[in-house]
């Protein structure tokens, strides 16, 4: 099974990681995490050497700054529930796409379907990029068996980003490892049906 993960692009994105969140006056987290929101190809001679890198299971992880602590909120807006992180400025749809998973191209053609109906009130939804949704990542696991936080939908297990490995293929990010790894945008997942592909889309706020 091939697992190349993004070592060095996650240290970049991260070391900002480390610094300390800290609150307003009026109590409310302020943004100091900044994540990289445009899409990019991402190759996998650029992360040789790094295989198996399990994200939610190294030893020491949240010292060296790969692990965000969040803030986040669960919202309802207008019926629809979405979950606001005030470290990282992000907004995530609480759930994501249903069913037995998706390919990318139908990811995202949901995500414009929800653009169109104005999801929460809004319509510049998209897919996260592979910092963003690996970002997600807990230490430990925790709803649903998952590394990633009890507030968010547990039927969601591989979430699909918009960053590229090939022409044809997508990085993906496996909450139900902790790790990073990509697949065709064509299938599922990896090994066609043996892993299903969802879309949790992200907007900034």
């Amino acid at each position: 099974m091939r697992k190349f993960l993004l070592l060095n692009i996650l240290i970049t994105s991260f070391v900002l990681l480390s610094a300390a969140g800290f609150e307003s006056a009026n109590g409310e987290y302020r943004q100091h995490v900044k994540l990289r929101s445009t899409y990019k190809s991402l190759y996998k001679a650029d992360h040789d050497g790094f295989q198996n890198l399990m994200i939610g299971k190294l030893g020491g992880n949240q010292e060296d700054g790969r692990i965000i602590e969040h803030n986040y909120k669960l919202k309802v807006i207008d019926g629809d529930k979405v979950v606001i992180d005030n470290v990282t400025g992000l907004m995530w749809h609480q759930s994501g796409s249903a069913g037995f998973g998706i390919t990318w191209q139908k990811a995202e053609e949901w995500v414009g379907e929800l653009n169109e109906k104005g999801y929460a009130g809004f319509r510049n939804w998209r897919l996260p990029t592979v910092e963003e949704a690996a970002s997600l990542l807990r230490p430990k696991k925790d709803s649903g068996g998952l590394y990633i936080d009890k507030l968010f939908n547990s039927v969601q297990k591989y979430l699909w980003t918009g960053d590229i490995y090939k022409k044809e293929d997508r990085w993906f990010v496996d909450l139900n490892q902790g790790n990073i790894t990509w697949s065709s945008k064509y299938l599922y997942g990896f090994n066609r049906n043996l892993r299903a592909n969802f879309a949790r889309p992200v907007r900034a706020f």
